[in-house]
């Protein structure tokens, strides 16, 4: 973690370190459950995210997914 690294890109290096936690996360239901679970567990540790960040950032990933098959 750098000083610069905004509380999502945190809480994802924390993620990457426990593999606990990543299994939690994805055992959430649907997108609504794993964004209050995922805000929930970043609040535990210290970090602000909204849920309107994590939303965000979930459909900028689909966007770039869709985009790199779409033009290949």
């Amino acid at each position: 973690m750098t000083v610069s690294d905004s509380p999502l890109q945190s809480f994802a290096a924390l993620l990457h370190a426990d593999p606990a936690l990543a299994a939690e996360l994805r055992r959430a239901p649907d997108q609504e459950a794993f964004v209050a679970l995922l805000v929930a567990r970043a609040r535990e540790r210290g970090l602000a995210i909204s849920a309107a960040e994590v939303t965000a950032a979930l459909d900028a990933a689909k966007r770039a997914w869709m985009v790199q098959w779409l033009t290949r």
